[in-house]
């Protein structure tokens, strides 16, 4: 839905100004595996 899918991009943004460590922790903590 809409709100599911603004969730994500802002997820992708958040990522995008992350590094690799922290990507890969918060994948590890993600509810969404």
């Amino acid at each position: 839905d809409q709100f599911a899918a603004v969730h994500l991009i802002e997820i992708t943004n958040e990522l995008r100004r992350t590094d690799k460590t922290n990507i890969d922790a918060f994948k590890y903590n993600s509810p969404l595996k």
